[in-house]
């Protein structure tokens, strides 16, 4: 068990450093050494976690890295290897409440609040009132945004109807995350 005191607050600020980190390789196929798709970027004292496959939050906490400490989620895409433990981090947030101090954003294709509105029938009211309260939601197409001063582009990729990529332009550089780009 890990007990860290960052429950969310923001890390030092380590000028133009920019840290990726995959926490999950894995396929749909169970691998007792990797978790499935799963990347951490580390920008501007925050943390940005790209797909909750199955297993994330387990590699996470192997690197000593309390699942309240991620600011923000980009999903590209709903099959369960790339959002499998979004749930488990949601309800690892609703029952830590104290221990994080900012509101988790979710980032996500078109149908991300429709998918999390139909998971509250399997699991029960407290993820409904999480939303709008300690998280915010956002549904994404192809478009062009800023979060803490990060040109975000998304785009349309080959693989599921609604799967999106994401570029990530930094001043020191850019990176890139399709999910899948096709077969």
């Amino acid at each position: 068990m890990i007990t860290t005191g960052e429950g969310g607050r923001e890390l030092p600020n380590i000028e133009n450093n920019v840290v990726l980190t995959v926490v999950g390789s894995g396929t749909l196929v169970p691998d007792p050494m990797r978790s499935t798709s799963s990347n951490l970027l580390v920008w501007a004292g925050r943390r940005y976690l790209i797909d909750v496959g199955f297993g994330t939050l387990a590699a996470l906490t192997r690197m000593g890295i309390h699942p309240t400490s991620i600011h923000t989620v980009f999903l590209t895409h709903f099959h369960p290897d790339h959002i499998a433990d979004l749930i488990p981090l949601l309800f690892t947030r609703n029952y830590t409440a104290d221990v994080f101090v900012k509101k988790l954003s979710i980032y996500g294709p078109v149908g991300l609040s429709e998918f999390i509105n139909q998971m509250t029938s399997a699991y029960g009211e407290w993820l409904t009132e999480m939303i709008g309260s300690s998280v915010s939601v956002f549904e994404l197409k192809a478009e062009h945004f800023k979060i803490d001063g990060t040109d975000i582009q998304t785009m349309r990729v080959n693989h599921a109807p609604v799967s999106l990529g994401y570029r990530f332009e930094f001043p020191t550089g850019v990176i890139a995350f399709t999910g899948y780009t096709g077969y």
